[in-house]
């Protein structure tokens, strides 16, 4: 088992920055809602401590599956913004650059098939 975690660990460091990046990103975009749902119960019970009243030692239901999905949701959110914002950057750069292009080209830049 140590052997291939560090063999995989190994492979990762072989990659390049930006294939390195990429990966961080998407395990960093997947597990990161799941660790902030797991720790809002003990942030909970700190927050309960320090302001003088019962922590909810039966545990808080649907505490972190609320903050899960939350957490994800946002995630989720900032990335359709973004994919929204690049497209509307490129129309508005061929628009405005390109003026001659008929609106076929200007569609296959938009998706991608000619750049």
């Amino acid at each position: 088992m140590d052997s291939s975690i560090k063999s995989l660990w190994n492979k990762y460091l072989d990659l390049s920055l930006p294939m390195k990046i990429l990966i961080g990103s998407f395990l960093g975009s997947i597990a990161g809602p799941g660790f902030i749902g797991f720790f809002s119960e003990y942030a909970t019970y700190s927050y309960a401590i320090n302001y003088g009243f019962r922590p909810p030692l039966e545990g808080v239901p649907y505490l972190q599956t609320a903050i899960t999905t939350a957490s994800l949701f946002g995630a989720i959110c900032v990335l359709l913004i973004f994919i929204f914002v690049k497209y509307i950057t490129k129309l508005l750069y061929v628009i405005f650059y390109n003026v001659s292009m008929i609106p076929v080209t200007i569609f296959y830049q938009l998706i991608g098939v000619v750049s």
